[in-house]
């Protein structure tokens, strides 16, 4: 809300609906992938259970979420079981469908984003803890330090140049977008890069929660730019459609 933007636009701080997205990824050799974990129906009915305390509950309001389909209906409804899950980074909203993921399915997460604590945000520290207990494969991407297109690391997940991990730090230290080539053309996922439209628009970050603004709006410009270098990119954002 600082942003000189944002204070020009005449924006205010205010509650403002969100979607709570999960995408799912077919590749035709290696079966069916996640792109986050959406949300679960045993996560909202008992939120204590793993690990939301009244602190965090007051900032997720949990008890706002309309559920339109949850984690465990959309996984029963593939036709072969899920091979992994690719997080975008780890935000309590991005990881509340894990209960509904078997524990053998690997999760896979951006550079840095576990540091010495486990998980730097230490208000969510047990919750995100209980959340990942139940998966015993947490894999991080091997990203490059090289510098690639305004980007700190790239991976061609399946080596075909049908998905890529992009490395884009600052709302989380390890925060990952991904390009997916669909048959449809390309989409990219932003994740928290950028919540809203009118961020994305105007390369203003997300505020609250973002552990690095300069580096968030970095990334976001850096994704900003690949879009404008290849304009048939879709655009999914972190929180909106």
């Amino acid at each position: 809300m600082k942003d000189p933007q944002v204070k020009a636009a005449g924006l205010h701080d205010c509650l403002e609906p969100i979607h709570i997205f999960m995408y799912v990824l077919h590749h035709p050799d290696r079966g069916y992938f996640l792109v986050d974990s959406g949300v679960s129906r045993a996560f909202l009915g008992h939120p204590q259970r793993y690990g939301v305390n009244a602190l965090v509950d007051m900032e997720l309001h949990t008890e706002r979420i309309q559920l339109r389909q949850d984690t465990a209906s959309i996984v029963r409804g593939l036709p072969t079981p899920v091979q992994g899950v690719f997080l975008t980074h780890l935000h309590v909203d991005h990881i509340s469908g894990l209960p509904d993921i078997p524990a053998n399915v690997p999760l896979y997460i951006g550079k840095n984003e576990i540091g010495p604590k486990r998980f730097l945000n230490l208000f969510t520290l047990n919750l995100i803890n209980t959340l990942l207990d139940q998966h015993a494969n947490l894999e991080t991407w091997p990203l490059p330090d090289d510098n690639n297109g305004g980007f700190h690391g790239i991976v061609d997940i399946f080596g075909d140049g049908s998905v890529w991990a992009i490395h884009v730090p600052g709302h989380t230290p390890g925060s990952t977008a991904y390009l997916v080539r669909t048959p449809n053309g390309p989409v990219l996922l932003t994740g928290d890069v950028s919540h809203t439209r009118w961020g994305w628009d105007h390369g203003v970050p997300p505020g609250a929660f973002t552990a690095n603004i300069d580096a968030n709006r970095e990334s976001l410009l850096a994704l900003k730019a690949l879009v404008n270098r290849h304009p048939e990119i879709k655009i999914r954002l972190g929180h909106q459609y």
